[in-house]
């Protein structure tokens, strides 16, 4: 699978030990950690985590969630590809 990766990114624990880091263009990982987690900060520093991407609201950090372009439910990955920064109030605004 083909995903977007910026040019630097890195994961790295309290120890300083790196968990994911992007060199020379392809993702590495390593140890025990969460895909989902990965896929999750690679499209907050690809796309950013402080403005909804709906409403373009600054939003606090805290308070960011990443929408599914395609649901998960009828087979949408989570990959920085089919996942934008939104508020919750946006996230929450989805027709049935």
């Amino acid at each position: 699978m083909i995903i977007e990766l910026p040019q630097r990114f890195r994961i790295a624990g309290k120890t300083n030990k790196d968990y994911a880091k992007v060199i020379d263009g392809v993702l590495h990982i390593y140890g025990v950690i969460s895909f989902r987690k990965v896929m999750y900060e690679l499209t907050f520093a690809l796309k950013g985590k402080r403005k909804c991407y709906y409403c373009g609201a600054k939003v606090k950090k805290k308070n960011i969630t990443l929408d599914h372009i395609y649901p998960q439910d009828i087979g949408g990955p989570t990959i920085p590809d089919n996942l934008l920064p939104s508020c919750k109030e946006c996230n929450c605004q989805k027709p049935i």
